[in-house]
């Protein structure tokens, strides 16, 4: 049980069966700007109980400069075009999760996560056997230049979305999201 919020500074790696519940948040340092947690394969990493997870980057969208864009050119290309990072906040540089065992998102919250270079939130990589499986979670405020917005799966890899799961108020540029 995470008894009070902590600051990520470095990759957590799970070679085993963990489990991390409380309502408390786990937020990426501002001097960090990769994975948060490597799931190895064969271990399996639960999120549970109204944790959050942080990227550290409350960015804001000009949504003036946004709507004009797309009224006038039809496509965004580059979200930061529209989005300005928070003062010395990260912009991520790799995906919050790496997944190559299995990853249970249960009642959780992954947000204000930013990136450049489609990461996103949760890759499998070229893993065929990992897993991901969100439910009651919530994915809000991020926002990546490019593909791969939320969850990036390899053919043959698992992502269910139970029911209570909710993506949200996230913005996507570039090839897609």
């Amino acid at each position: 049980v995470l008894t009070s919020d902590i600051t990520l500074s470095e990759k957590l790696i799970i070679t085993g069966n963990v489990t991390i519940d409380g309502a408390h948040t786990m937020t990426r340092s501002d001097t960090y700007t990769g994975t948060l947690f490597t799931v190895n394969k064969g271990a399996v990493l639960t999120l549970d109980g109204a944790l959050v997870v942080d990227g550290g980057n409350n960015w804001t969208v000009d949504e003036e400069k946004f709507y004009d864009y797309l009224n006038n050119r039809k496509r965004a290309t580059n979200i930061f075009d529209f989005v300005t990072r928070e003062d010395g906040a990260p912009k991520a540089t790799a995906y919050m999760f790496s997944v190559s065992g299995e990853l249970y998102l249960n009642s959780v919250t992954l947000q204000n996560h930013l990136s450049d270079g489609g990461n996103g939130l949760v890759t499998t990589g070229s893993n065929t056997n990992a897993k991901v499986v969100m439910t009651g979670a919530t994915i809000k405020h991020c926002a990546v230049n490019g593909s791969n917005f939320a969850v990036q799966v390899s053919t043959g890899a698992t992502w269910i979305i139970n029911e209570g799961t909710s993506i949200r108020n996230n913005f996507g540029g570039g090839n897609g999201a």
